[in-house]
């Protein structure tokens, strides 16, 4: 199975999330200005909120997938409790043409979440990684079986 996992981060802590998840699945988070160059079994995309919505460059990188390059598209983010950017990314996804996961990964983060990451060397709280764990569990089971 083809994992790959794009995102864009100005603070670091959607970085950090999506370093999580390629620990997961043992592979390498790439910056979301990387393309997509094989064909995803799960592309997993997330962004951080701003000004309530995902990242202009997020949303230009959906826009610009050829939807038969995508299995299934995983939409993550870190966000002060809005959740909405997250389902934007999904739902720029699915206008796209894209299997989208039906549960989304919002991890609610507020600007300190930076300020935790240095504490942490970079690294998300273990509730962070734990529940980042648990949606990749589920994930799992669901796509695999």
């Amino acid at each position: 199975m083809n994992v790959e996992i794009r995102y864009y981060s100005k603070g670091g802590n959607t970085r950090a999330a999506a370093e999580t998840i390629a620990k997961l699945f043992a592979v390498t988070a790439q910056p979301i200005d990387i393309a997509l160059q094989t064909h995803a079994d799960i592309l997993f995309v997330g962004s951080g909120c701003y000004e309530g919505k995902p990242s202009t460059e997020t949303i230009e990188f959906l826009q610009n997938i050829n939807a038969s390059n995508v299995s299934l598209l995983v939409a993550f983010g870190t966000a002060g409790g809005m959740k909405k950017a997250v389902k934007q990314i999904a739902n720029t996804a699915k206008s796209n043409g894209i299997n989208v996961y039906k549960k989304l990964l919002v991890l609610r983060m507020f600007k300190s979440g930076a300020k935790q990451l240095e504490k942490n060397n970079g690294q998300l709280s273990d509730r962070k990684q734990n529940k980042i764990k648990k949606f990749v569990e589920k994930l799992k089971q669901d796509k695999i079986g």
